[in-house]
């Protein structure tokens, strides 16, 4: 139940944004505990009462990406929830004490893939 809550969560964090994709930075809240991918380019940051998502758009194979998410996180002692590929895409979901970290990647051979990180409190 937690993991499909934290799923919700980080598309609910990113739909009111959806229209109005542009430059935006890597949320501050994120540097020192998640890695920025490298080459990414972030387009929106949300920050409210329920967690901080971004979304980012990066030159990588969907599960590239959660495998990136992986490696980085266990490495500082997160722990994995959820590790799914699936048609289009891959999502991570990992957590450490309080904190639950979703990372969803969706994209289309030749296409950008789509990041989106929500970092969330219990």
């Amino acid at each position: 139940m937690r993991v499909l809550a934290s799923v919700i969560l980080a598309i609910s964090l990113i739909l009111p944004f959806s229209q109005a994709w542009g430059q935006a930075e890597f949320p501050a809240s994120f540097k020192g505990v998640i890695p920025e991918y490298p080459g990414a380019l972030v387009e929106v940051s949300v920050t409210n009462a329920d967690g901080t998502s971004v979304h980012m758009e990066v030159d990588a194979e969907p599960k590239a990406v959660t495998d990136f998410y992986m490696k980085a996180m266990v490495k500082n002692g997160w722990t994995v929830d959820m590790d799914m590929t699936h048609e289009g895409g891959s999502t991570l979901v990992l957590n450490k004490g309080n904190q639950i970290l979703n990372v969803t990647a969706v994209g289309k051979p030749g296409e950008r893939t789509r990041l989106i990180l929500a970092l969330m409190s219990e």
